[in-house]
């Protein structure tokens, strides 16, 4: 089997010739160890591209989450100028390209707008969901601070490029953000959250809205060749909101997403954070085909072997390493002992692909990462 049959196998619930391996990796863990300057995996298709296949190479996995589309081509031509010192990328844009003047791109963490009079939120008292939300997605909540904008003409220069250089032996993962996600960027999480309370109604109608925005993004991506759709829902753990809110906030809208998935002929998986153990069923229940990322104690309170029962023939399971106590303190050695017991616990009866619990953080030494290739051929064969 190849890269792409054996994820494909393993999303399908069967046993592959071995358990697959695939971390999401952190865009400060590419800009650390990738050999890639922020500004050109921000701005450029071919800087994210060739990051990305990096990665894949050097650690063997055997997919590829493709998080960020190609960017407008004509970007960099509106860069006034870009400055360097030791903590960052500073891009000045010419004077009335953008609503903020300037983006902040780290050399390991994910950039930042910067905005004359502080961050535009959307009023939540005058948004109108009938009028005020666009016909297409326009942009992705990378992080609170960016908001990174979606060129239809472009969109898919970054997947075209990998495409080709992997000539289709890996699995190539998009990615949309929840309906939640959504709504928190758009107000602000302190104004989203009070809404949730004040006017429960409007904020259906808007997550609705976003819901069908962020299905038709996902069901694109798959015309243009991707074989799943990670559905990023950060905000949706236990940490955040109650399994009360998550039924009704969360999963009716992000069943319309994974429904317009499975109906596209891909695999949808969601990747939630933290605490998620007190809703493994609910997430199920959302029709989605896989559930990432599991965080065990102490970042989260999902163990391994209670998920697998849980899930075991109903969808596949990805993740659960430790990303910050294993992955980044340990030795190899210590990550290899891990991961062999990840395999033991899970990978019984298929549908397990070993992974970090979430994206493996800027300084993660990438020695720990090239362990987990090496196990899965030791102790991960079916």
């Amino acid at each position: 089997m190849n890269s792409k049959q054996r994820m494909i196998t393993a999303m399908s619930l069967k046993e592959a010739d071995c358990a697959p391996v695939m971390c999401q990796l952190s865009i400060g863990h590419l800009l650390r160890w990738m050999n890639v300057k922020p500004v050109d995996l921000w701005f450029t298709a071919q800087g994210c591209a060739h990051a990305w296949v990096e990665a894949q190479r050097r650690y063997r996995f055997d997919g590829i989450l493709l998080n960020l589309c190609g960017p407008d081509r004509d970007v960099m031509q509106c860069v006034d100028r870009i400055e360097e010192d030791e903590y960052a990328q500073t891009i000045y844009w010419r004077p009335g390209r953008f609503d903020y003047t300037h983006t902040i791109c780290p050399w390991d963490e994910l950039p930042r707008n910067v905005w004359p009079d502080g961050e535009p939120f959307a009023d939540f008292d005058t948004f109108d969901p009938d009028t005020d939300l666009p016909s297409r997605l326009e942009w992705l909540p990378v992080c609170q601070a960016m908001k990174y904008p979606i060129h239809p003409a472009s969109c898919f220069d970054t997947l075209n490029l990998v495409k080709s250089m992997t000539h289709g032996e890996i699995s190539l993962h998009g990615e949309v953000f929840s309906p939640w996600d959504y709504h928190l960027a758009t107000f602000g999480p302190e104004n989203a959250l009070i809404a949730v309370i004040e006017d429960a109604g409007k904020v259906h109608a808007i997550l609705e809205g976003y819901a069908e925005l962020c299905a038709k993004w996902a069901v694109e991506q798959i015309q243009a060749g991707v074989n799943a759709i990670t559905l990023s829902s950060p905000w949706a753990g236990g940490k955040f909101i109650s399994r009360q809110q998550y039924q009704e906030f969360v999963q009716p809208y992000e069943r319309i997403i994974n429904n317009a998935v499975r109906a596209a002929g891909a695999f949808c998986c969601t990747h939630t954070c933290g605490a998620l153990g007190d809703r493994l069923d609910l997430l199920m229940a959302s029709n989605t085909c896989g559930i990432e990322c599991l965080d065990p104690p102490p970042l989260g309170d999902v163990e391994l072997k209670d998920a697998k029962e849980q899930t075991r023939g109903k969808v596949f399971i990805k993740g659960n390493m430790d990303s910050v106590n294993v992955l980044l303190k340990s030795t190899p050695r210590e990550v290899k002992e891990y991961a062999r017991a990840c395999l033991e616990t899970a990978m019984d009866g298929g549908g397990y692909i070993l992974s970090a619990s979430c994206a493996v953080a800027p300084h993660v030494p990438p020695e720990n990462l090239e362990v987990l290739f090496d196990v899965v051929n030791e102790f991960g064969k079916y």
